[in-house]
């Protein structure tokens, strides 16, 4: 059997490629940073072969992979968002097959304004070393609901800031955020015009440079947490969201893998923020789409593989698009900065729990970015709704708590989706 390396995890996602891949006759080698990686993914990680290595150096990849023969090698993948620039790397200098070359430019925020202007907000690219500020104030002067500061290839809410006023702008240099890894360009950022309306994001994947559907996912965020994710959603109009995906593919030349595109949708422009293009949606949005579908979640992960790997896929384009039910995923935290001793929750849940962290780390107040989240439920959504309310946090400074998510000012915080 060949081997499959496969960088790093998020949340979800290791028992379910190493599924896929024993259906595809292959044996999965993690390379990972076990320092990085937490909660239920770190405890799958250490129950499979892994190499505990710096993921976020080309070289030491390089050097680990090299050490095998060509021909017994399968791949080099990732899920991990900020790891497909790396990945694409190491599959160009050792000559093996693995994500689309093409990604390296679409993991560029700036790129992807500069080929699709007409479908995305007003932007502005810029290094750390010469920052237009007088532009920027320009912008911000034309803009009706402020600016927002994002790194260019970073995910997941990582780094951004609203900058609010010129003083905002002034001071830009303090909100760089200096944590960011090198393979992730931390000289390079956007400004972005802030459009009112509703987050949602296109899943699907590109076959031989054809856009496939599989359905839009209504999202929810508190503050800069995602937190729900309603699929699917049949309140927006798909097709308009293909248009600008396939445009999007015809303009870079992108030509196989997953996509998980999220747009703001208002009533009367889309615009798209971010492309997302070279893995399936994040958190635990595979399983949703799974369980709305009735297949197993692995059977996505073994699609996005197949493409990728051998180019074709498994599960057929016509069943995309078939009769769903209604699914739901949750992601929850804690209202304030502390330390989790414990999680507890009803026996006899019907949903599916992942826990996102490690029992005993300081965990962040829920809504700072996506590394806020505790845990998450997928499943369906009368079931979610209910299998959440048994969900208690014991903290260190705080005892048993409630857990938070969209929308923590509600008393039940899922009503809003009865209206949307």
């Amino acid at each position: 059997m060949k081997t499959l390396f496969v960088i790093d995890s998020s949340v979800i996602g290791p028992e379910y490629i190493v599924k896929a891949a024993k259906e595809m006759n292959l044996n999965v080698l993690f390379l990972t940073n076990l320092n990085s990686q937490e909660g239920d993914a770190l405890s799958q990680l250490t129950s499979y072969k892994f190499i505990n290595c710096n993921t976020n150096s080309f070289e030491e990849l390089y050097e680990i992979i090299k050490t095998f023969p060509k021909e017994d090698i399968a791949g080099v993948i990732s899920f991990l968002d900020s790891k497909l620039e790396i990945c694409s790397k190491l599959c160009s200098a050792l000559d093996i097959k693995g994500i689309d070359p093409k990604i390296e430019l679409l993991k560029d925020k700036a790129y992807v304004n500069d080929i699709i202007p007409e479908f995305t907000p007003l932007s502005l690219s810029f290094t750390t070393g010469a920052i237009p500020y007088s532009e920027i104030k320009k912008m911000l002067s034309a803009s009706q609901n402020g600016l927002i500061l994002k790194p260019s290839f970073a995910a997941g809410a990582k780094g951004i800031s609203v900058l609010e006023d010129e003083n905002d702008i002034e001071n830009i240099e303090k909100l760089f955020d200096k944590t960011l890894p090198k393979h992730l360009h931390p000289d390079e950022y956007v400004v972005q015009e802030i459009i009112d309306g509703e987050l949602v994001s296109l899943e699907g994947y590109v076959l031989e440079s054809k856009v496939i559907p599989i359905g839009v996912t209504g999202r929810r965020k508190t503050e800069n947490a995602e937190s729900v994710f309603i699929f699917p959603y049949h309140s927006i109009a798909q097709k308009e969201l293909c248009k600008i995906v396939q445009t999007l593919v015809e303009r870079s030349g992108y030509s196989r893998g997953f996509f998980h595109t999220e747009f703001i949708v208002s009533e009367n422009q889309v615009k798209l923020i971010d492309c997302n293009f070279g893995r399936p949606g994040g958190a635990n949005i595979t399983e949703i789409i799974a369980c709305s579908y009735g297949i197993e979640p692995h059977s996505i992960y073994r699609q996005s593989m197949e493409l990728v790997l051998n180019e074709k896929e498994i599960i057929p384009t016509a069943f995309w698009g078939g009769e769903c039910k209604e699914s739901l995923g949750i992601a929850y935290g804690i209202p304030n900065q502390d330390r989790v001793l414990e999680i507890k929750y009803a026996e006899n849940m019907k949903s599916k729990h992942t826990q996102a962290q490690n029992l005993g780390d300081t965990v962040s107040a829920m809504g700072s970015s996506n590394w806020s989240w505790l845990g998450m439920l997928s499943g369906l959504k009368e079931d979610v709704i209910k299998d959440v309310d048994s969900i208690r946090v014991k903290t260190l400074h705080n005892g048993w708590i409630k857990p938070v998510y969209y929308n923590m000012e509600l008393k039940e915080p899922l009503d809003y989706l009865e209206k949307v």
